[in-house]
């Protein structure tokens, strides 16, 4: 399961309810906040006790997990820091956080043993920018589609031209067919667009219809089904779920 938090900094019924729906065995988490008692963002909206919520979400539920913080907010930041994360029910073999050039984005990358065969799995968030202020800006569609392309770019290169027992999860701001996703496609499967049900939409608050929330899996994992889980919604994002076999 992918799901971007959307600023939800604690560990609530709803996110607790969407886990005990959905039961996967491995979450991959964006906009995941660890911030200190306190702490504030440009929103005012973490709790005065402060956010960890992705290590709420693994004690509570069993699951192994690594934080990659997003590069414009380091650890040593000792107020508050944000990025994507993996959580999984699967002993970890290792678990890198990788950091996409100056773009302040990051990549978390963890290896598991689900059974014989190792699994890697990475989790990440794109830029979104279409907004400048308060206005929609094309300068900033723009600038943020670039960022998107040379972002992807770096991923496909340390997932390589031929992915093995591999899932790229996450938030990527694209909807199918653009570019960018496109780039992806070349060497992975789109779980939902293969064995999708359901509306599809994962970012309902600005653009209803939109899918740019995806699972995506090297072409040796067998998709059992993939869908849009209505269970629990963020902010603005829905969470994607699928069913896959390890051949």
């Amino acid at each position: 399961m992918t799901l971007n938090l959307a600023r939800n900094y604690i560990l609530n019924e709803y996110i607790n309810k969407l886990i005990q729906d959905e039961k996967p065995d491995i979450i991959a988490l964006q906009e995941a906040v660890h911030a200190q008692p306190d702490a504030t963002d440009h929103h005012g909206r973490i709790p005065p006790e402060g956010s960890r919520i992705v290590p709420k979400i693994a004690e509570k539920f069993g699951y192994q997990y690594s934080f990659g913080y997003a590069a414009n907010t380091p650890p040593t930041d000792e107020t508050r820091y944000w990025g994507p994360a993996i959580l999984s029910k699967f002993k970890f073999l290792e678990s890198t956080r990788i950091s996409l050039a100056q773009r302040r984005r990051a990549l978390v990358k963890v290896q598991i043993q689900p059974d014989r065969s190792a699994l890697t799995c990475y989790s990440t968030h794109l830029p979104a920018g279409w907004y400048r202020r308060y206005g929609l800006s094309y300068t900033a569609i723009y600038e943020a589609y670039t960022r998107r392309k040379e972002i992807i770019s770096l991923i496909m290169k340390e997932i390589g031209d031929n992915p093995k027992h591999t899932i790229l999860a996450g938030d990527f701001n694209s909807i199918p067919l653009l570019n960018e996703v496109e780039l992806i496609s070349k060497t992975m499967n789109d779980a939902f667009l293969v064995k999708g049900k359901g509306h599809g939409s994962t970012y309902h608050a600005f653009l209803p219809f939109a899918r740019v929330d995806y699972i995506f899996t090297s072409r040796d994992i067998e998709i059992l089904g993939s869908w849009v889980s209505d269970a629990y919604q963020t902010l603005d994002h829905r969470a994607v779920v699928a069913d896959i076999i390890l051949n």
